[in-house]
């Protein structure tokens, strides 16, 4: 993961398995952000994807 970090590969919304962030944090924002689209009346549209090893 160094070299994602080190060479800005991955995007600032990526959260799972970086230093200092986790899918928790990603679960945070992406919950305010419908509660805002839903505050706005604006439509929230979601992919879910869960690959295993």
């Amino acid at each position: 993961m160094d070299h994602f970090d080190r060479n800005s590969i991955l995007c600032d919304e990526q959260h799972g398995f970086r230093t200092k962030r986790s899918c928790e944090s990603q679960l945070l924002i992406t919950i305010h952000d419908i509660a805002k689209n839903m505050e706005d009346g604006d439509q929230t549209d979601i992919i879910l994807l869960d690959f295993d090893k």
